[in-house]
């Protein structure tokens, strides 16, 4: 179950839809229901000012609906799981993947930045935290959980999500997150950085002054990628957008502008994710050089054959396969293609190159 609404007696369960948490449809859930879910969460005082209160060490949590006075008249439960492996299809990415920094005897290979993208429940959070999980063995990984999404609402985390040696930092208020990326910077010596949602342009200069002191930044964000670079507040995690005069004749003022990318992305990898119906593991499109791919879908309106990739269970992973050109879909949705995915053993798939 992925929660249960205790103002209406019903739960909602992923593929399923809504489903009675009681026999009797028509019973009526009274305060005294509710104290005995909530009561003593209320009486210790575990409800923060964001009405939500968690258990240390999981990921499920507790949010309430509250009247004018204060009092308590609806409860939401949200069931926290995680998914161990769902990370293996970018493996990669969070390993061998890296971009170029500084120029001539300075010049160095950095890990590259990683951009998760997704509709809402599309799997973002599951997939950054199975990534905080793998790379925390490797290297000191700092997450910034503005939402509590990434590590449970607790004070201490859920460790096997998360990994044993991933750091935690919790965040005050929701417009404050900028300013604990640069904390988490600034004290805690952090060689990746994790975000769960950037959705402001305060966050991307954080991600950037992170980014100019040689730390690997790993983030989700809401939408596809035509949608998040068009965005005036995070366009810029891409590259951003500018407008320039497309003109043969610089004396014809009937020529229209066109844009083009305005500068480098902060994010060298994008991991798009498309959610799969019945509550399956989601397939993601893999976009390894962001620069070439935001300037062809500027130009063509399209990305021609994204690579697929999705986690089937512990022991296999789906691959893309060509599909031909005459398919359709993909990033910018206009005479792209779907990749055919087909099923390869573990232990075959880890001795290719992806």
């Amino acid at each position: 179950m992925n929660s249960a609404v205790l103002s209406s007696s019903v739960g909602r369960v992923k593929g399923r839809g809504k489903v009675y948490l009681c026999k009797d449809r028509g019973v009526l859930v009274t305060r005294y229901h509710l104290n005995c879910v909530v009561g003593k969460l209320e009486h210790l005082g575990l409800f923060g000012r964001d009405n939500m209160a968690g258990f240390d060490g999981l990921l499920h949590r507790v949010g309430v609906m509250r009247d004018k006075g204060g009092k308590i008249y609806g409860v939401t439960i949200r069931v926290g799981r995680y998914a161990k492996g769902m990370a293996d299809m970018v493996d990669d990415l969070l390993f061998n993947h890296h971009t170029a920094t500084g120029s001539g005897k300075r010049a160095s290979q950095a890990p590259a930045s990683i951009l998760v993208l997704g509709r809402h429940g599309a799997g973002k959070t599951t997939l950054v935290r199975d990534m905080c999980r793998k790379l925390s063995s490797h290297e000191t990984v700092v997450i910034v959980d503005t939402r509590s999404d990434i590590g449970g609402a607790g004070v201490v985390p859920h460790r096997r999500a998360i990994g044993e040696e991933s750091r935690r930092v919790m965040v005050p208020q929701g417009m404050q997150q900028h300013e604990v990326i640069l904390q988490a910077y600034r004290n805690h010596s952090p060689q990746t950085i994790v975000v769960d949602e950037i959705s402001s342009q305060l966050d991307i200069e954080a991600c950037m002054a992170v980014k100019a002191r040689g730390i690997r930044v790993v983030a989700g964000a809401v939408g596809d990628l035509p949608y998040v670079l068009d965005s005036p507040e995070i366009g810029a995690a891409l590259g951003g957008l500018e407008d320039i005069q497309r003109s043969a004749n610089v004396d014809d003022d009937s020529d229209d502008q066109m844009e083009r990318r305005a500068g480098s992305p902060v994010f060298e990898a994008v991991v798009e994710l498309e959610g799969r119906a019945g509550g399956a593991a989601p397939q993601g499109a893999v976009v390894t050089n962001v620069e070439a791919v935001v300037d062809e879908l500027l130009d063509k309106g399209c990305v021609t054959r994204p690579e697929m990739r999705a986690p089937v269970g512990e022991d296999d992973v789906m691959l893309d396969e060509d599909a031909g050109e005459d398919a359709a879909g993909g990033i910018g949705g206009h005479g792209s293609c779907t990749p055919f995915l087909r099923k390869v053993s573990r232990d075959q798939a880890d001795k290719w190159v992806w």
